[in-house]
């Protein structure tokens, strides 16, 4: 019987022992008789798929220790003309061969291999024991089989949800697949491809994989090169983040439900800890991200890009051919596809400082990873004691920091005004680890040198009431700090203030800035970037992102100039000067109310300042709101435009960790008011304003929201132990004030006017 009269559902060996005069049921497709393959595959289809495999298989038998070169070199052979089969994407296969049914050729091809019994010999010939020394030849031929082997599943399990529905239905139901994988993540020559395929497999998987399951991989850590390390890094990403919980990330309230749950085990942290138990692990892994690497650089280039450019032109018009058996070993196994149009030298170099940035990639991710949960402090001091910023401040002139001029040549499907290069990813992850090392660290001015360590010094001798203990100072040891002209943080702001307003790296050079000057607000600390000139260039950039700019831009544009800002009133003065200088007020004031969502952490900047008890001092009531940014968001009617405007942003299921921050703006009104024992009033006229604008039915529907999201943040901010320090730090109110104040606002007493209920109950009707 052909093939297609068979059932296509059906197991194929099955169907073999049923239709056949055999009395015995086939386990393999190598038992199938030569004489019964043509009945069940003409030779007009698949060019013999089955008897393909068949030999594959009787081949993969017999592989080992013991296999001759003649046996390695005809497995060689028919796993490349399967390799070849399954070739799907542009990058793998040259233009000529793509047509627009390719992929569906593909799939179809891959069903035809494993419905044939294809994956057994396979997987046969990946388990297969190692030889000892791949140098020799046949294991030259040996390893390049398991590395081809490994192209063959990469390319199968790559191809959108096909790909995933291998891996579930062939790879995760296997018990010894994936920690025989883990203990390839130790083999200099195939961790690659054992990390790539670790990560198929856990994208796939339902809940995060807890390391502690994988026998001795602790040891194997422990032993474990560099350059394996940089691999096996790229599995760490999914076993340091809550990616099993992204479907109950909807909103806080969902997330919070999923993780107080009876079976969710906060699997991130266990890992964390392991890892961080690996002996010597973090200094591997900052050996790795601060290696000593030489980039392209030429003279005549005028941007990065045209530095990788006419790197890549210089090799392909100088080939170096020179050969070795470690290179041609080297370039026959990455390049499985025969890409050799550069040589093998050439192509080596290439793919060498292109393995260089990806390794230095990874790692630094991991490293941000680890400082990104409960070990953060550990990893902070650990990191300052290891000398972390000294090195990254050597390591960030290396980058190139040129800007955009006109580019020379532009990508295909590129505009001319694109910054893409293999370094923008590298950058991104180094500016990235400078901001969580300095979160609500103690060990964030690190990042100067000791003569800006002691310009701070001075100013916070000036500093009056603002002051912080000048003990603060002596603290940081100093031979642990940056050396040179500029400390790190000076050369970030110096890029900064040059970088055009929708740079790539803006927003990571504010969020770097940012987090030096979060948690314990320090003038001194302020002022030193205020005079660096950061504060009117990022009001000049927010005037110029008005209408156009990107939200990402404006929000960290935004979150650095709060922290400038906080309990700084000459800061305040210093915008209100800049905005009138350039008639910017109006421009300035419509973009902070038409993005409560990226604005609101200046607004309660503003707010704070106001609640200093020498505000009195400072005062700005000689403005009016007209004419100056600080008495326009504290104007009476503008605080009560703000509160209503932050509740009504937001409902219960839709409060996410980006959007909580407007409620607890929203509150920072009522604590202050509170504070001066004015909260009643507050409400009262908070109800006259709303009262004015509004039907009473949506005036009820807003306070029983405001309501609503009340019981919401006492939930929350219950269970959060890390958040509530960050709010204390940021707000200097304690956290029972807060809670004390929410329950106020709770209050069931309908005759409280300090209540929300007060106002829910009472059916008044305020004029203006």
């Amino acid at each position: 019987m052909p093939f297609s009269a068979m059932n296509r559902n059906g197991h194929f060996l099955a169907q073999v022992t049923r239709q056949s005069v055999l009395n015995r049921f086939l386990t393999s497709v190598r038992q199938v008789p030569d004489e019964l393959l043509v009945v069940f595959e003409p030779r007009s289809e698949a060019d013999n798929i089955l008897t393909s495999i068949k030999s594959l298989d009787e081949l993969s038998v017999s592989f080992g220790a013991s296999s001759t070169l003649e046996e390695c070199v005809l497995l060689d052979s028919k796993l490349r003309w399967f390799h070849d089969q399954m070739i799907w994407n542009n990058v793998q296969r040259s233009q000529r061969d793509l047509d627009n049914d390719r992929e569906a050729t593909v799939i179809q091809f891959i069903k035809k291999c494993l419905m044939y019994g294809f994956l057994p010999p396979v997987l046969r010939l990946v388990m297969t024991p190692e030889r000892e020394n791949f140098l020799l030849m046949p294991n030259k031929v040996s390893l390049k089989i398991k590395k081809m082997c490994f192209s063959i599943l990469l390319n199968m399990v790559t191809i959108k949800t096909f790909g995933q529905e291998i891996v579930r239905k062939e790879f995760l139901s296997r018990e010894d697949f994936l920690p025989f994988l883990f203990s390839l993540l130790g083999n200099r020559y195939l961790c690659r491809e054992a990390s790539q395929m670790i990560e198929q497999m856990l994208l796939c998987r339902d809940s995060v994989l807890d390391l502690n399951d994988i026998d001795s991989f602790k040891i194997i850590l422990q032993n474990m090169e560099e350059s394996c390390l940089a691999n096996a890094c790229k599995v760490f990403a999914l076993t340091l983040t809550d990616w099993e919980s992204s479907k109950h990330k909807k909103s806080l309230q969902a997330e919070n439900h999923f993780k107080r749950g009876k079976e969710f085990v906060p699997v991130k942290d266990i890992n964390q800890e392991f890892l961080l138990n690996v002996p010597n692990l973090i200094e591997k892994l900052l050996n790795i991200a601060l290696k000593k690497t030489d980039y392209p650089r030429f003279p005549s280039a005028k941007n990065e890009l045209d530095n990788w450019l006419l790197f890549i032109d210089d090799l392909m018009s100088n080939p170096d051919d020179s050969e070795d058996d470690d290179s041609l070993l080297e370039f026959d196994l990455t390049n499985p596809g025969g890409l050799n149009e550069l040589g093998r030298s050439s192509y080596l170099k290439l793919r060498q400082m292109n393995d260089m940035i990806q390794d230095r990639l990874s790692a630094f991710y991991t490293l941000c990873l680890l400082m990104n949960g409960k070990h953060k402090k550990k990893l902070q001091k650990q990191l300052g004691e290891l000398k972390l910023i000294p090195s990254l401040n050597e390591l960030f002139d290396v980058f190139g920091w040129s800007y955009p001029t006109k580019r020379r040549r532009v990508l295909a499907g590129h505009n001319s005004s694109c910054e893409c290069s293999p370094e923008i990813a590298l950058k991104i992850q180094f500016l990235r680890l400078i901001h969580m090392f300095c979160d609500h660290s103690e060990y964030k001015r690190l990042l100067l040198n000791p003569e800006e360590l002691q310009e701070i010094r001075k100013m916070n001798m000036c500093a009056g009431k603002l002051a912080v203990p000048d003990e603060t100072f002596d603290q940081v040891p100093t031979h642990l700090m940056c050396t040179g002209k500029y400390g790190l943080l000076v050369k970030i702001v110096r890029v900064l203030l040059k970088e055009p307003p929708t740079s790539t790296f803006r927003f990571w050079l504010s969020r770097a800035l940012e987090s030096y000057l979060r948690g314990h607000t320090s003038f001194a600390d302020q002022q030193f970037l205020i005079h660096k000139g950061v504060l009117e260039h990022i009001v000049k950039i927010l005037l110029e992102l008005e209408g156009v700019g990107p939200k990402e831009l404006i929000q960290s544009s935004f979150d650095l100039l709060a922290e400038l800002c906080k309990f700084n009133m000459s800061a305040f003065a210093r915008i209100n000067q800049y905005l009138r200088e350039v008639n910017g007020m109006k421009t300035f004031c419509s973009l902070v109310n038409r993005n409560l969502v990226d604005s609101n952490m200046f607004i309660r900047a503003a707010v704070l300042t106001a609640s200093m008890d020498d505000m009195a001092e400072n005062s700005f009531d000689r403005y009016q709101p007209e004419d100056c940014i600080y008495s326009y968001m504290m104007d009476c009617r503008q605080q009560f435009n703000y509160v209503y405007d932050l509740i009504n942003i937001l409902k219960v299921g839709t409060v996410s960790q980006e959007t909580v921050c407007c409620l607890n703006t929203a509150l920072i009104f009522l604590l202050t008011a509170r504070k001066r024992t004015e909260l009643g009033e507050f409400l009262t006229r908070l109800q006259r304003h709303i009262s004015c604008h509004l039907p009473t039915a949506n005036y009820r529907i807003f306070m029983q929201n405001f309501r609503e999201l009340l019981h919401f943040w006492l939930d929350n901010y219950l269970h959060r132990d890390k958040d509530c320090t960050s709010l204390v730090k940021s707000t200097r109110f304690e956290l029972e004030y807060w809670k004390e104040t929410v329950k106020i606002l709770l209050s069931d007493d309908p005759e409280l006017k300090t209540s929300l209920n007060y106002y829910l109950e009472s059916d008044i009707r305020f004029a203006e």
